[in-house]
């Protein structure tokens, strides 16, 4: 685990806010098993860093790179525990959508400030902006990151 997650993640919250510190470098840090439930870790760099089998719930992810991140095991909310890292794919305008399995046997989606099922984003795309182009294009990202799944043979 990290030294001194607490400081990192202080100086990262007030360089949030405009009061100095420094964003959060976490990549290839080992914070598995870490409780960062409700952490802040808004833009912060997290490429392939270890969070397997911590706590994630209500913690802010928007805008963080999560290429090859690592969250095996990791809660992401209340009975809901994700595996590995299926892959992500960048929509036109640069929103990046991050595919992992979850223990709910359906990819569970991270992009932006949002973090949901394959399912509850469709319900979401289709209620906030259903026959738009930016749905078509969500639609491609969703497809094209959860079919990676099946590249691998875990297809059910």
């Amino acid at each position: 685990m990290i030294i001194g997650i607490e400081k990192i993640l202080a100086d990262h919250a007030a360089c949030l806010r405009g009061r100095g510190g420094l964003r959060a470098n976490l990549r290839r840090a080992d914070l598995s098993g870490v409780n960062l439930s409700g952490a802040n870790l808004s833009g912060a760099d997290l490429r392939w860093a270890d969070l397997s089998g911590g706590d994630l719930r209500w913690a802010d992810l928007s805008g963080a790179n999560l290429s090859g991140v690592n969250l095996s095991g990791a809660i992401v909310r209340e009975g809901l525990t994700l595996g590995r890292n299926i892959g992500h794919a960048s929509r036109g305008d640069g929103y990046t959508f991050y595919a992992f399995e979850s223990s709910a046997d359906e990819p569970f989606i991270i992009a932006g400030c949002r973090a949901m099922l394959r399912s509850e984003y469709e319900a979401h795309i289709k209620k906030e902006y259903p026959n738009t182009a930016k749905a078509k294009a969500t639609r491609a990202c969703l497809e094209y990151v959860c079919g990676l799944r099946a590249d691998f043979g875990d297809e059910k």
